[in-house]
């Protein structure tokens, strides 16, 4: 095969990712949007720490909710028709958010938000299960969550600066049109997998519904995995996309657009790791050892950003940016389990990993709030509560204890030596031309 047939070969797969891809970047950027609007949905509700903690909570309740029907429908249904619909409804969700009038419906349709949200990371990593040799499928998950983290970037600073100007509604009706528009495109672009490939859905669709989930759920990997996952998610939602910029507002004296723009450092780490680990782990056969790095690195990062007092901006821009970058290190259990499983079973133990994930981005955000309620000093600016930097640092100090119990956890992980289950009595994979592959 020539070089320029190669590179002609990946051009369709490269759009199709690029769709589910972007999906993810405007859900990312959904995800952490409530950060940048704490002091508005607070004045305009009249709520309190603890209800906003449950509204950021109420996302991803729906998120990991969905994490094993996603998984189900996408090995059953395909791509194209699942992120279809996903996106629309989160389309619809966003309307709904920009026009309401009550806290009820906000919750609502923020609950609406994370039920299509939930397909859009699955939905891409199914794609590159599908779509690229399994050599890339690490580089490529790498580069998913990159662009995802451009999305938190963008749901940071600049919607923090868009809401200043023009208001959180008539941001969320600009986020409404956009994903109506992006689920179009899906509808008549996306294929769910490639012609004359190895791996057939019409396979999956004669096995019964349920055998993936049970293959998932009987492995002690699974689970270990999954809570490694989970422990090493929740400190990026919890502080980049709910108390960082509030946080970093109290503790430093600084303008909210300086703070979210600090924040949005972090997920510039994730961008950056991403990729990296990534390649690292494909580079080096080793999933395990990069993870631990990763997990010390995290625990290293956050423990100085909240114990160290008195840092320097400069000091917090790197150690924000630290923070982001070795967190990104669990992307590559994702990889991990999928090379545990069966293929086919490729979207049900992605997925299943990620439910746990947002399970654990779910349970302590209230637990935040609740800590934030017990020190609140009775301050209040412009009928918003204000937390002191004690009250945060107290709320905040779960996140080092996370990640110390993800690090205890990596020595019980299997090295899989970027080796998938289908070839786990070879010395490797057996040679595929690129264009077999994804053609």
């Amino acid at each position: 095969m020539t070089d320029h047939n190669k590179k002609t070969s990946y051009i369709l797969p490269s759009i199709i990712w690029s769709l589910s891809a972007i999906f993810y970047f405007y859900e990312f950027l959904l995800q952490v949007s409530p950060g940048v609007m704490v002091p508005e949905l607070m004045h305009d509700f009249s709520i309190n720490a603890l209800a906003f903690s449950n509204l950021v909570a109420i996302y991803f309740y729906a998120y990991a909710s969905m994490q094993i029907p996603v998984g189900i429908l996408l090995d059953r249904f395909g791509s194209r028709r699942t992120l279809t619909m996903a996106t629309a409804i989160c389309a619809i969700g966003s309307l709904s958010f920009s026009l309401a009038q009550s806290w009820w419906l906000i919750e609502a349709s923020r609950f609406f938000i994370g039920l299509g949200s939930a397909f859009a990371v699955v939905g891409c990593m199914n794609i590159a299960a599908h779509w690229f040799p399994p050599k890339h499928f690490a580089l490529i998950i790498g580069l998913t969550v990159t662009v995802g983290m451009l999305g938190a970037i963008t749901g940071e600073a600049p919607l923090a600066l868009f809401i200043h100007s023009f208001g959180w509604r008539h941001a969320f009706l600009i986020l409404a049109a956009f994903a109506l528009v992006l689920s179009i495109l899906m509808l008549f672009i996306i294929r769910d997998h490639p012609p004359h490939h190895h791996y057939s859905v019409k396979n999956t669709i004669q096995a019964p519904l349920l055998q993936g989930l049970k293959t998932v759920l009987s492995s002690s990997q699974s689970w270990v995995g999954a809570l490694y996952g989970g422990l090493m998610y929740a400190p990026t939602p919890l502080f980049g996309g709910l108390w960082g910029v509030t946080y970093l507002i109290n503790a430093y004296n600084i303008s909210r657009h300086l703070a979210a723009f600090m924040t949005s450092f972090i997920f510039i780490g994730w961008a950056v790791g991403c990729p990296t680990f990534g390649f690292l782990s494909d580079l080096l056969k080793r999933r395990k050892s990069p993870m631990l790095i990763g997990t010390l690195g995290t625990l290293l990062s956050i423990s100085i950003i909240l114990y160290i007092p008195h840092l320097t901006l400069i000091e917090l821009f790197i150690f924000l940016f630290l923070f982001g970058f070795f967190s990104s290190a669990l992307v590559l259990i994702f990889s991990t389990i999928r090379e545990l499983h069966p293929s086919r079973y490729s979207a049900t133990s992605l997925s299943f990993v990620n439910t746990v994930n947002m399970i654990g981005a779910a349970i302590i955000p209230p637990i935040t709030g609740l800590i934030l309620e017990h020190y609140w000093i009775g301050t209040a600016k412009h009928g918003a509560r204000v937390y002191s930097a004690h009250a945060y640092h107290m709320a905040l100090s779960i996140l080092p204890l996370l990640i110390l119990i993800a690090l205890w956890i990596v020595p019980y992980i299997h090295e899989t030596f970027c080796i998938p289950v289908e070839y786990n009595h070879e010395k490797k994979p057996p040679a595929h031309d690129d264009a077999q592959a994804i053609h």
